[in-house]
């Protein structure tokens, strides 16, 4: 019988597989509830073939598959409303009107899929674990598309019951409340899990071991806090801003005060900047978010901010990967809460690619802890100094980085940044640019100096992700430059930058180049949440990113005008700016190696540079330059809250720009904790004394006071000017330009390379095709 498991899992996994391909394509909410509920049959199946626990598993599944779809047929049974239209398209928007069972829904599905932080009774990461564990790796991978489909159709149901305008009436619904009965069990089950798990154990006679482990104290704080903060945010936009602070200000200091009582720590050091940076964004969304939406999104930052707890305090793989999913699923909440039509079809792209190359980051790890008989990392490390098999090792750490790389921007997963940077509120997208890629950054600090320490092919890995580093960089400065949206422009340029931090951290053994990639890092995370802010504020006051649209604000808003200059030229890496000296560190790192690839790399790293430059110019002018067009006369600078929050930021960069030694310094001290030698002050200095800071302080502090001086100037009336049209070298009519048609638009700026890009790009064009089918099949966007 025992010969037979392997091949019941797998037919367990295809039929899941076809049922939940079959829920997928349905428009009817019952039907495709009704397949998905038949799907389901085949985890439990599977869960109970399984040698190893497999009936405390099976039942777990049994028991949260009974509550949770139970708890999504009541739900939707008050949603469809008295006309009982169980289309999923008519159902946009009535959770926003009948809110406990829209939340109730999405309860149940994240439930069922078992995410974090609702891990519920589900028992499917175990049944994943134990399936590659017994080496059944075809019922495993089939199991894991069929969730990914799952993902697609629960979460596009989600999206249109909770993120899209209602257009009915509210007397066609009504609240169901036997399903706030069922409800409140699904949370107790949720709340008390571990705790109902250790009686399904007694009841069943099977103890097994959970890889879910109870919360840490700090982040079960903040989980709370969570909660109230979304309830009284409801009632008072101030004081629920106030207490969110505070929380995101909690978890800060105990990173701050984890980080000073361990010094030598660089992913704490990380995660201090990342969680400071937080607080300092809940700031600016006092002063530009809604009441309406301000309290779901502080909802989430607060769960984001306990996630980067929970990756930097987590000592194995699994625990890294538990709270990288509730880093994944806080993040998506977060992007889709404007509610448009973009953000909905962005977020849904970016989950479903995150849970994919998440499932295999799960599998790396998975098959490295088999081996290693731990899923401790440093157990790990020690296993791939002498692996049982080469290419199996090699495979899960490409897996792993693949995971890794998504939210750090890696080429050539980066394709969902743009449209969810360019969706999102600009206050989110500050986060996404600044925060989630240092998470990616984390975990590769992880791979790069733990787990390929001592391991054989560990060159070879390096020179892969250094060259992967370097094509992100490259192209994501050629998209930059052919972008007319600032969001999007800053976007690209979030990428590219990208890039050099993976690139400096992908040198082996090389303390210039280590140091070089996380001073840029933190200088990326600067700058580039900066550039966010300013845009949001722009957009705010005049209703669009589209360059094209704007221009001459720098007279109307003079400190957002101001820190964008500061954080355009960081990005741009001009002298006495924070991104020269990493720039310039990452160039000395690549070159110094003198290995023909690194050189090629470090030439590359230039050019990306330069065009860093031309796209920043554009970005500048086109904004805050030029003329301002007649539909923005009366606009002004937002609330002081807003401009506190970007002045205080352009502080940060300047400092990292003149005083590099601040950042430098403690990342020289945390180097020795991965076996690199601290960059001591002289090599600092020499690495750096290429250019005279004096000289350069002086004329910048010039061209600053010439620039303001100029600013000042008012002209008496508005320049108009009555000019001769000709058309076929005829003189026509006299016609009266006006601002906007005197501008140069951005996207008539660089036009020839911008043309010779597009070229590029368009001869490449027909991969896209190649994936349209899918993209289809998923209808990942708005129908």
């Amino acid at each position: 019988m025992t010969s037979f498991i392997p091949i019941m899992l797998v037919l367990c996994m295809i039929w899941t597989f076809l049922f939940d391909l079959g829920a997928l394509l349905q428009k009817d909410i019952r039907k495709m509830l009704i397949f998905s509920n038949i799907a389901g049959l085949g985890f439990i199946g599977a869960g109970y073939l399984l040698e190893e626990g497999g009936k405390l598993l099976g039942t777990q599944e049994l028991l949260n598959y009974v509550i949770m779809r139970t708890l999504m047929f009541l739900t939707i049974a008050s949603l469809a409303g008295k006309a009982k239209n169980f289309d999923i398209d008519s159902l946009k928007g009535r959770g926003t009107i009948l809110k406990g069972q829209g939340i109730l829904y999405t309860l149940a599905v994240v439930a069922v899929l078992g995410v974090s932080p609702i891990k519920s009774l589900t028992a499917r990461l175990d049944i994943f674990y134990n399936m590659i564990k017994e080496s059944d790796i075809m019922a495993a991978v089939i199991g894991f598309l069929a969730v990914i489909i799952e993902f697609c159709y629960f979460f596009r149901s989600v999206q249109k019951i909770m993120f899209a305008p209602y257009e009915g009436e509210k007397a066609d619904l009504r609240d169901n409340f036997l399903s706030y009965f069922v409800g409140a069990l699904a949370i107790l089950a949720c709340v008390f899990n571990h705790e109902v798990q250790h009686y399904i154990q007694d009841f069943v006679g099977v103890n097994a071991e959970s890889l879910s482990e109870p919360w840490p104290r700090e982040i079960v704080t903040l989980a709370i806090s969570a909660f109230v903060v979304y309830t009284v945010a409801k009632f008072s936009k101030s004081f629920g801003g106030i207490l969110a602070v505070a929380a995101t200000a909690y978890a800060a200091m105990d990173i701050t005060k984890e980080y000073i009582n361990n010094i030598s720590s660089i992913k704490y050091l990380i995660a201090t900047l990342m969680l400071w940076l937080i607080v300092l964004v809940v700031v600016y969304i006092m002063g530009t978010i809604s009441k309406e939406k301000i309290s779901g999104l502080l909802f989430f930052i607060i769960y984001l901010s306990a996630s980067i707890i929970g990756l930097v305090k987590a000592e194995s793989s699994i625990e890294f990967y538990e709270f990288w999913e509730l880093f994944t699923i806080s993040s998506y909440f977060m992007a889709v809460m404007p509610s448009t039509k973009e953000a909905r079809k962005s977020s849904l792209t970016y989950l479903l690619a995150a849970v994919f190359v998440g499932y295999a980051m799960f599998t790396g790890f998975v098959v490295l802890s088999k081996n290693a008989g731990s899923f401790e990392f440093d157990k790990m490390g020690e296993y791939l100094t002498s692996p049982a098999s080469i290419t199996v090792a090699v495979f899960a750490l490409l897996a792993i980085i693949a995971g890794l790389g998504l939210k750090a921007e890696l080429f050539p997963l980066y394709g969902w940044v743009p449209g969810l940077y360019a969706s999102a509120d600009s206050s989110v997208s500050a986060l996404f640019a600044g925060v989630m890629s240092k998470a990616g950054i984390i975990g590769l600090i992880t791979v790069l100096y733990v787990l390929l320490k001592d391991f054989e092919k560990a060159d070879s890995v390096y020179m892969l992700v250094a060259w992967l580093g370097a094509f992100t960089m490259l192209f994501g400065t050629m998209r930059a430059l052919m972008e007319s949206d600032a969001k999007r422009l800053l976007a690209y340029c979030s990428i590219s930058q990208m890039g050099y931090v993976i690139t400096a951290l992908a040198i082996k053994n090389s303390s210039l180049g280590f140091s070089a990639g996380i001073y840029h890092a933190v200088n990326h995370m600067m700058f580039k949440t900066l550039l966010f802010l300013c845009v949001g504020a722009v957009v705010l006051k005049a209703g669009t990113s589209d360059m094209n649209k704007l221009g001459g604000l720098a007279r109307k808003m003079p400190v957002t005008t101001v820190s964008a200059l500061i954080g355009a030229f960081a990005a741009a890496g001009l002298p006495l700016f924070s991104g020269f000296n990493s720039k310039w560190m990452i160039y000395q790192a690549l070159i110094s190696e003198k290995n023909p690839n690194y050189v090629v790399i470090g030439i590359i790293a230039m050019v990306a540079s330069a065009g860093t430059l031309l796209y920043m110019l554009k970005f500048i002018h086109s904004i805050f330059f030029g003329r301002l067009p007649e539909n923005l006369q009366n606009i002004k600078e937002d609330s002081l809250l807003t401009k506190l929050s970007m002045l205080i930021l352009a502080f940060v960069n300047i400092v990292l720009g003149i005083a590099p030694n601040v950042i430098l310094k403690p990342i020289s001290d945390g180097m020795r904790e991965l076996g690199l030698e601290g960059v001591s002050d002289f090599s600092i200095v020499k690495s750096l004394e290429t250019y005279n800071t004096g000289v350069l302080i002086f004329v910048l502090v010039v061209g600053i006071l010439i620039a303001l001086f100029l600013l000042s100037i008012k002209p008496k009336k508005e320049i108009r000017k009555t000019v001769p049209v000709f058309a076929g070298g005829d003189e026509t009519k006299y016609n009266n330009i006006t601002n906007q048609e005197m501008q140069i638009a951005g996207i008539n700026l660089f036009d020839s390379i911008v043309y010779v890009i597009k070229e590029f790009f368009d001869a490449w064009s027909f991969i896209d095709k190649i994936f349209l089918p899918i993209r289809k099949l998923l209808n990942a966007g708005e129908n």
